[in-house]
């Protein structure tokens, strides 16, 4: 295989033709050609710099499909960086769908929706939903209040420790973490 006027044998490490490195720009980032149009293509296992039609395209790093870039950090990214790639909520209306779905917890589904939060297409913050089972449903009979359950904020669960409270969109409750030996 010829690049550049280098011959390059398959397997052999070149010092002069670097390719798209998606750990070197961080993690869950990928690699785009940026076009001369301004838009952004996903490459892969291509030179960082290369010629299409006349024209150097260079690479971009961005987020891959399906995360976004922490712009300013607060305690629920404690290990993350700013600048870092996070995966993405899905939007408000599909967390309810989804939760309504599920026969163990699908009465906190309904009572979910009646929130102000989740009313809206253009949420002002993420959220934690900590949906309750409802297998003893018994336990559940008189579940009324779904806003004890949601956690202003993103968590992910490795930021839930043993002994941790949360403030919940519910003012009077919080919300105590207790981890199990299993998980």
């Amino acid at each position: 295989m010829n690049v550049n006027g280098q011959s390059i044998k398959f397997g052999k490490i070149s010092d002069k033709v670097n390719y798209a490195n998606p750990d070197q720009a961080g993690y869950h980032h990928c690699a785009f050609w940026r076009l001369s149009d301004g838009h952004s293509i996903i490459a892969s296992c291509t030179p960082f710099t290369m010629q299409r039609c006349g024209k150097n395209l260079e690479f971009d790093y961005k987020c891959c499909a399906g995360y976004e870039k922490i712009e300013k950090l607060s305690y629920t990214f404690k290990d993350f960086k700013k600048g870092e790639c996070a995966l993405q909520l899905s939007p408000y209306e599909m967390c309810t769908e989804l939760i309504g779905n599920q026969s163990d917890i699908s009465p906190f589904a309904d009572k979910m929706k009646s929130l102000n939060q989740f009313n809206t297409k253009t949420p002002d913050k993420p959220y934690t939903i900590f949906a309750p089972s409802t297998r003893n449903a018994e336990k559940y009979k008189d579940f009324t209040n779904s806003a004890e359950h949601i956690v202003p904020g993103r968590f992910y669960l490795k930021d839930l420790k043993s002994g941790l409270q949360l403030n919940t969109l519910d003012p009077k409750r919080k919300l105590y973490v207790t981890r199990e030996h299993y998980g």
